[in-house]
């Protein structure tokens, strides 16, 4: 597992607002007021045969020293080579507002279950109710500390993205209840959530819900000693169940 091919993303972005949406999936927006460099594992949202990135680039909102720089590429990776699978660059002539598609064939580690979710054009005030219902187990077993009840719920969240990353579910969740076993410490504090304040935005083709507070804020925040905690899941409706995917 550990020799798992990856497909990541690369990103070099200064003078210019970056958006960048992987498979109607994953997506990352990059403010380039200073330039910022970053990488992101993409296996997870990967699916067998196309696959396909949208780069989407625009003047910042406030003028930058920075020149403008925009450099996106895709790439497979195992411990021992890299091998690009695409590239874009923007030009110095290129216009400050534009786009682009990277397309590439990839294939998975692993048939990911949110490939076949149930798809939804829209989402009806059932769907609505179960997933605020979802989210508020989610906030109560932050409230009450509940590790094994937080691990639970994102157990298949992690374990898919165990398999993702090279790993295994047993190593990860693991780590996982370590980690917030000591971050519950006698400092945290969960933010309130109002559910009607809830952002549920459909993604994946309709097969993934991305769930957000107001405005594109975490749905979920808490603060302790070791400082703050996020999390924005992704939802997908299997077997009749909405559950978190990612």
């Amino acid at each position: 597992m550990a020799d798992a091919v990856q497909l990541i993303v690369d990103a070099d972005v200064a003078g210019l607002q970056a958006r960048l949406v992987f498979n109607d999936a994953w997506e990352e927006i990059v403010d380039g007021a200073e330039r910022t460099r970053f990488a992101a594992r993409l296996g997870s949202w990967a699916q067998p045969g196309p696959n396909r990135l949208v780069v989407q680039w625009r003047p910042l909102a406030a003028p930058s020293a920075a020149p403008p720089v925009l450099m996106v590429q895709l790439r497979k990776a195992t411990p021992a080579a890299s091998e690009t699978l695409a590239r874009f660059e923007r030009t110095a002539e290129a216009p400050t507002t534009g786009a682009t598609q990277l397309d590439i064939a990839f294939e998975p580690v692993q048939h990911w279950a949110w490939l076949d979710a149930e798809r939804r054009a829209a989402l009806t005030p059932d769907d609505r109710a179960e997933i605020t219902a979802l989210m508020r187990r989610l906030y109560d077993a932050l409230v009450a500390r509940s590790v094994p009840a937080l691990t639970d719920l994102l157990r298949h969240s992690i374990s898919e993205q165990a398999v993702a990353h090279g790993g295994t579910p047993e190593d990860m969740i693991a780590d996982f209840e370590e980690s917030m076993g000591e971050r519950m410490d006698e400092r945290w504090q969960v933010r309130p959530v109002d559910p009607n304040a809830l952002a549920m935005t459909p993604k994946g083709e309709g097969r993934l819900v991305h769930v957000t507070g107001a405005g594109g804020a975490p749905a979920l925040a808490a603060m302790s000693g070791r400082g703050p905690w996020f999390l924005s899941p992704y939802v997908a409706r299997i077997g009749g169940v909405w559950q978190i995917v990612r």
